[in-house]
């Protein structure tokens, strides 16, 4: 089909105008102070004129307005691709923060999902075991299950919970149990994301009917105090296991154009990405859960478990914010964002 050449500058003058000016705003500061909103937009403006430019020049269109399209996708390609400094230990930052966070921010939905599910499994623990105390011996194994009393009166009487194993010992052994759970919930979006909602709702249902147990014989400050130094970051890395399933899943929903395993596939490289950012999680969940949490007063104040807690809340916070703008553009360049 013949270009209709009036036409085709008519319609892509503007978006040539509007590339044109967010390229001389971001070239000056560069794109890490940009809006994420701009990078979309420059990037997306950038693929519409690599496409003008292919069409100008197959049907031989002025040769000053190729020359000019020319230089305005080579300004754009520069600076969405162009080289920047070297960082130290780049592999590392970009698989376990840039990478990490481009691929959390672009799965927040399902992130949210994943922990409204893991929520909902909290209350209804809750609310079963406040109304029928009974409830705690069906929704807790017996290898979790302990006479609240029992256990306050024995821990704080040592200022140590009787751990059978040395704290390495028994931080190796929690970080692959919690390592299976996280994988576990990856793997099961094969399942098209039912086992991955299964799996984090029950987790939810154990931690609230434990919570309510020690509650209802006046403990919870023991209970929250005990749980919640390893608690944050092993809640948080079993979210993202959860979160990367669902990745998975949804492919296999909504494959798009794709085959449903190519999609798939593609699925699970993003989910690996949160796994890897999951992982320094599981080891200091690990080693909290065998050495802190295990502490009671008089050995260890509540206040200092809070305050860890607390901490560890706001490690979270900077690992997960902040999400890494000018990969992000370069992915949605790739289609891979």
């Amino acid at each position: 089909m013949a270009l209709d050449y009036d036409r085709f500058v008519r319609d892509g003058q503007p978006r040539w105008e509007r590339l044109r000016d967010l390229l001389q705003r971001t070239e000056g500061g560069g794109l890490g102070a940009a809006p994420l909103e701009t990078l979309h937009e420059l990037a997306e403006l950038y693929r519409r004129t690599a496409s003008d430019l292919l069409r100008a020049r197959d049907a031989g269109a002025d040769p000053a307005l190729l020359e000019a399209l020319n230089a305005l996708v080579a300004r754009a390609h520069a600076q969405l691709h162009g080289r920047r400094p070297a960082r130290r230990w780049p592999p590392v930052r970009e698989l376990l923060v840039d990478g990490f966070r481009c691929t959390l921010h672009a799965n927040a939905r399902l992130l949210r999902l994943a922990a409204l599910v893991l929520l909902a499994g909290v209350v209804v623990g809750a609310v079963a075991v406040t109304l029928e105390p009974r409830a705690v011996a069906v929704f807790v194994p017996e290898g979790f299950a302990h006479e609240p009393a029992e256990r306050v009166a024995r821990d704080t009487r040592h200022g140590v919970s009787a751990l059978g194993h040395t704290p390495l010992s028994s931080g190796a052994f929690l970080f692959t149990h919690n390592l299976r759970v996280t994988l576990l919930l990856f793997g099961l979006g094969v399942t098209w994301g039912l086992g991955v909602l299964a799996l984090l709702f029950y987790n939810g249902l154990l931690l609230g009917a434990m919570g309510a147990d020690y509650a209802a014989h006046g403990h919870l400050q023991f209970f929250l105090a005990w749980v919640l130094p390893h608690g944050v970051p092993e809640i948080s890395a079993v979210l993202l296991g959860g979160t990367a399933g669902l990745i998975v899943a949804r492919a296999l929903w909504q494959p798009g154009d794709l085959p449903r395993t190519s999609a798939a596939a593609s699925a699970a490289r993003q989910g690996g990405r949160l796994l890897l950012g999951a992982a320094p999680w599981l080891a200091v969940a690990g080693a909290l859960e065998a050495t802190l949490s295990q502490m009671h007063p008089p050995v260890m104040p509540y206040a200092v478990k809070f305050a860890v807690a607390g901490l560890g809340a706001l490690g979270l916070w900077a690992h997960w914010v902040g999400f890494g703008r000018v990969h992000l553009a370069e992915r949605s360049l790739q289609g891979t964002g």
